[in-house]
């Protein structure tokens, strides 16, 4: 039973910090950003000037 409590409770964590990131298109880093520094799972934080990078889709 314990066990299940665990796993349960690891998996929330998991599921709380992917909900912090950031979705396709928004900012996720740069000078003076203060957000989280994360993309949603597909994505990646993509640099467009030393000022901002924001969440591309993979392979683009």
């Amino acid at each position: 039973m314990n066990f299940r409590i665990l796993i349960g409770f690891l998996g929330a964590i998991g599921l709380a910090s992917a909900q912090s990131c950031k979705n396709a298109y928004t900012q996720c880093e740069g000078i003076n950003y203060r957000g989280p520094k994360c993309c949603q799972p597909g994505l990646y934080c993509k640099r467009l000037n030393d000022y901002y990078y924001y969440c591309e889709y993979n392979g683009k």
